[in-house]
């Protein structure tokens, strides 16, 4: 997983240099770029008609974030989170871990969603903090609060 990690963040780097140039043609709303299928990047509504700068700016910023590589296995009924998409108040989505203790399995729509998990994280993680330069990401910005 390091070295796997490693090599996203070697692309990561390519990819963050060249948002500061340009931006590379987009194909039904997808990046041409490794980064972005690595991560399962979504893109907002309206991004493909989207100002160059802006959308150059969206992803200098989707990019130049910690970077995270989760180990997942087979869902076998053991304890652990599990990779599922989440919508933010925005309405972006993006793959987070989400713990069982997070999951309102009152809920039917929950308990059923998360009953149908294919896989689970057992907490192999790996990460890198620092920007496309080397530096230090400032961790406290990539918290949300509301999921403490």
């Amino acid at each position: 997983m390091g070295g796997h990690l490693v090599s996203i963040q070697k692309q990561f780097i390519r990819s963050c240099a060249g948002c500061r140039v340009r931006i590379r043609a987009m194909r039904s709303g997808r990046l041409k770029l490794s980064p972005a299928r690595e991560l399962l990047l979504s893109f907002p509504a309206g991004f493909k008609i989207w100002p160059e700068e802006k959308k150059r700016s969206f992803l200098f910023d989707m990019l130049n974030r910690p970077i995270r590589v989760c180990g997942v296995v087979p869902n076998a009924g053991e304890p652990g989170g599990a990779p599922f998409w989440v919508e933010d108040e925005n309405g972006d989505l993006s793959v987070q871990i989400i713990e069982k203790a997070q999951v309102d399995l009152n809920s039917s729509e929950q308990s059923a969603i998360w009953n149908l998990s294919t896989h689970f994280n057992p907490v192999d993680i790996v990460c890198c903090a620092r920007d496309f330069e080397g530096k230090p990401h400032d961790l406290r910005k990539f918290v949300d609060p509301r999921r403490s």
